[in-house]
């Protein structure tokens, strides 16, 4: 009886282990920006941004989902859910990715122009792929 209570956890203890997870990671590549841009209080305007060569990476390769930039091993936010981000880190973060594969990323960032502080909130949209 020890001995096949013994050969039972044996054979369960690979499958509870956390480095049993399966890693997967997706990149994340811009299609279109958008957004507002808020001047101090003094003026709202709507606002388009070049979508540049920025690409995002969403994988939970560390155990746990976690957004980066591509490139860059800094967390740019950490996930509750692999399609859901959102942090306070550089500016407000949040990030959503869709069964579909399209992700929507929105960022607030200030910034300091001629002793006023600037808002702007932009939103991406595109698509992300999963990296085998």
């Amino acid at each position: 009886m020890k001995l096949r209570m013994m050969f039972v956890l044996l054979c369960a203890l690979p499958a509870m282990s956390p480095a049993m997870v399966i890693a997967e990671t997706y990149l994340c590549v811009p299609e279109a920006n958008g957004g507002v841009r808020n001047a101090g209080g003094k003026s709202l305007e709507s606002m388009r941004y070049a979508v540049g060569n920025e690409k995002f990476l969403q994988s939970n390769a560390s155990g746990s989902w976690v957004l980066k930039k591509f490139g860059n091993d800094n967390v740019l936010s950490n996930c509750t859910t692999e399609f859901s981000c959102g942090s306070l880190r550089e500016g407000a973060v949040y990030f959503s990715r869709g069964f579909d594969g399209v992700f929507t990323l929105v960022r607030t960032v200030a910034e300091l122009d001629e002793d006023v502080v600037v808002f702007d909130t932009v939103v991406t949209k595109g698509r992300c792929s999963k990296i085998d």
